[in-house]
């Protein structure tokens, strides 16, 4: 007769992740010098949870340019976002003579997705676009769970990959 041995370990069960993604905003170009100047905003969605999310959406939030932003394009993958992989949508925002007198264009932005049980999970993410001489590009990372504000120089990048993200 087969003897059914049951394995514990010390350390009480593997931990889970709980539903998560990073929203990564980046601008190019970082520095705009002239009215007509087209600025491409690219939101980087990672599912770093456990679960798909669906649904994934990006939110443009505050913004201080005088014009307006384009909507927000996101390609079909984002329609179901797989743990580990990576969904790039963009925007775009041309720039008018009034945003020139202003030292930067800030802009913010959320990602939802929605996970198969529970509440919809949010990252948050900024960018900074100087006008000027100035040449800088700050990207705010956030994951839920994680704190907010952690700012870091970020070249800036305005890909349209869709993929998986490391294995």
């Amino acid at each position: 007769m087969p003897v059914r041995l049951a394995v514990i370990s010390e350390h009480g069960p593997p931990p889970t992740t709980p539903p998560a993604a990073t929203l990564v905003k980046t601008a190019d170009p970082s520095t705009v010098r002239s009215a007509g100047d087209t600025v491409t905003y690219s939101f980087r969605i990672t599912n770093t949870g456990n679960v798909a999310l669906t649904d994934v959406t990006v939110n443009e939030g505050a913004f201080n340019g005088t014009g307006s932003l384009s909507a927000v394009d996101c390609p079909p993958a984002a329609a179901s976002l797989l743990p580990g992989q990576v969904v790039t949508c963009t925007a775009t925002y041309q720039v008018t003579a009034g945003d020139l007198g202003a030292s930067a264009l800030v802009n913010t932005a959320t990602a939802t997705g929605t996970p198969p049980s529970g509440d919809p999970i949010t990252a948050i993410g900024v960018v900074t676009c100087s006008s000027g001489g100035m040449n800088s590009s700050l990207v705010t990372e956030s994951a839920i769970g994680a704190p907010v504000g952690s700012v870091r120089p970020q070249p800036p990048a305005a890909s349209a990959e869709v993929g998986n993200g490391p294995a």
